[in-house]
């Protein structure tokens, strides 16, 4: 049983913890933990380096380097909204969506025009704003 979240597994769980990250990418040095699904993280993620994309979506044709990344897609076209904002009402296909759109309403922006300093809550903003200062 790990003495850090109660969850009984192997010694080498508590690496997860400790934050060593035991292997890292030859092409781009991303570092990874232990993965005990499968040998994988670090497989995983090289799969991006080799652009295959082998999972395609059956309705728009979009492909994913990952079954999961696939999974998540599909659920854009099932028109399902499960995460609601408490605020507006605005509702979203994915979680990590609903967080981005909260950020709205938080006043919180993380990025920063490098060029004027101008502030914005999404990266997207932030890069349209910079193609007006390519323009000009």
């Amino acid at each position: 049983i790990c003495d850090l979240c109660g969850k009984s597994f192997t010694l080498k769980h508590q690496l997860i913890h400790s934050g060593v990250k035991a292997y890292s990418c030859d092409l781009c040095g991303k570092s990874f933990t232990l993965s005990f699904a499968w040998a994988g993280d670090l497989k995983k993620h090289q799969l991006i380096h080799s652009g295959v994309k082998a999972y395609s979506c059956d309705l728009c044709g979009k492909s994913f380097t990952h079954a999961q990344s696939l999974k998540r897609h599909q659920l854009i076209h099932s028109g399902f909204k499960a995460y609601s904002c408490d605020l507006c009402g605005k509702s979203f296909t994915l979680a990590e969506d609903l967080k981005k759109h909260q950020l709205i309403h938080s006043g919180f922006k993380a990025y920063s025009c490098d060029l004027c300093g101008k502030t914005f809550a999404r990266a997207g903003a932030l890069k349209k704003h910079q193609l007006i200062h390519s323009v000009v």
